[in-house]
């Protein structure tokens, strides 16, 4: 018994590591596709990297044309996790905004808000102001 007890903490233990790729490596272009997509419907670019959340969700053609990416996200991005795809309401099941935020988060973007004044449909309030950052 003591040979096995000394055996067993003489052997080293094998590390298994993953012999194929995660897909933030295989699929870096597909990815970078999408949030070029996503630029261009939100409307920011390296100049403008803010948006009102009002507006986001107030633009119906955001919202199909994300829902047509769905297909796309599933297959270049891992997520099990995300609120979008999950059945529990609490957590913005089918609310496209959460899915942006999971891209451009998966996509080592830093998302920030604040609260800015200004008007939409002659109403004057506090609305929020959300940034895209990119992380380098």
């Amino acid at each position: 018994m003591d040979n096995l007890s000394s055996k067993s903490s003489n052997e080293e233990k094998v590390v298994r590591k993953r012999n194929r790729p995660d897909k933030k490596t295989r699929y870096a272009t597909e990815r970078q596709e999408i949030i070029e997509k996503l630029n261009n419907l939100i409307g920011i670019n390296e100049t403008k990297n803010s948006v009102f959340l009002y507006e986001l969700e107030q633009n119906t053609n955001l919202k199909s044309e994300v829902e047509k990416l769905v297909p796309d996200i599933k297959k270049y991005f891992k997520y099990g996790n995300w609120g979008y795809f999950s059945n529990d309401p609490s957590k913005c099941h089918d609310n496209h905004i959460t899915l942006i935020r999971a891209v451009y988060n998966d996509c080592d973007y830093d998302i920030l808000s604040e609260l800015k004044t200004a008007t939409f449909d002659n109403i004057k309030k506090q609305y929020t102001l959300i940034h895209f950052y990119k992380k380098y």
